[in-house]
């Protein structure tokens, strides 16, 4: 199994919980796990709540600022393809924004009963790579 499948395989048994495994703090736990570097220290243990969540995404302008202010931190690059293990945010077709790793045509992202798999159209992507 790959890196990607791996760290997939151990998210499918983890529940949502704002603070702790959301979207966000999943797709940083996916650099962390290859790249070796946390994103989302910014934000880690700063909210526990969804209130609290809405909060910092106000005061840093919307979870595509999140992203890419993590990104920054990373030192990833941006892309217009994505690919396989690579990091975005992206519009599902209700409109909502979340954040997520591409898993091909689809995008896995923290769900309410666990991972969850989404068709949804990128907004802006990351190029991960794992570490030599």
């Amino acid at each position: 199994m790959d890196a990607l499948g791996g760290f997939l395989a151990e998210a499918e048994g983890k529940r949502f919980q704002d603070g702790t495994w959301d979207c966000a703090l999943m797709v940083a736990a996916w650099v962390e796990r290859v790249q070796g570097i946390d994103g989302a220290s910014p934000w880690r243990g700063r909210y526990a709540t969804r209130i609290g969540w809405l909060r910092i995404l106000k005061r840093e302008g919307g979870i595509e600022a999140v992203i890419a202010r993590g990104a920054a931190l990373v030192g990833l690059k941006e892309t217009t393809e994505p690919k396989r293990g690579d990091i975005g945010v992206a519009r599902l077709p209700s409109g909502e924004l979340m954040a997520g790793i591409c898993i091909g045509g689809r995008w896995a992202s923290a769900g309410a009963r666990g991972l969850a798999a989404f068709v949804a159209e990128p907004v802006r992507v990351w190029r991960v790579q794992c570490r030599a």
